[in-house]
């Protein structure tokens, strides 16, 4: 497992009831899984996903999505 911090390649946003993740090029190193974590006083809420790359990068790509209620 590895902590993604956001930097130029990838790009993490929260405005209070979505997150998102955004890799500005996908390359096929970044193949794997995601998963992104919500936590408050409320409970804890997860979701993931597998991503794929195959051949050539891709110029922008939003991956992960969680929208908080």
């Amino acid at each position: 497992d590895k902590l993604l911090k956001s930097d130029a390649d990838f790009k993490q946003t929260y405005d209070g009831k979505e997150a998102k993740l955004v890799i500005a090029e996908v390359l096929p190193e970044d193949s794997g899984e995601y998963v992104c974590v919500a936590k408050n006083s409320a409970g804890e809420v997860e979701t993931s996903c597998i991503l794929t790359v195959k051949g050539q990068w891709h110029f922008l790509l939003v991956i992960l999505f969680l929208k908080i209620k």
